[in-house]
């Protein structure tokens, strides 16, 4: 419930490309990864400040 809950919660503020009346689920994902790690990121310290880091800069290009 909790998951389902805030999956139409990221989906409301989804900033994916629209396609008709759903979004680019593909691009999605990397956008949706790409936000949660720069919200993170100052938040985490250690081995999570690192993925974060490694998450975004595989991500530069989205």
């Amino acid at each position: 419930e909790l998951f389902n809950y805030l999956g139409l919660r990221i989906c409301h503020y989804c900033r994916a490309p629209r396609l008709g009346r759903t979004c680019d689920k593909e691009r999605a994902a990397a956008i949706h990864a790409k936000q949660l790690a720069e919200a993170l990121l100052g938040k985490v310290k250690g081995e999570e400040e690192r993925v974060c880091r490694e998450v975004l800069a595989s991500l530069q290009g989205v």
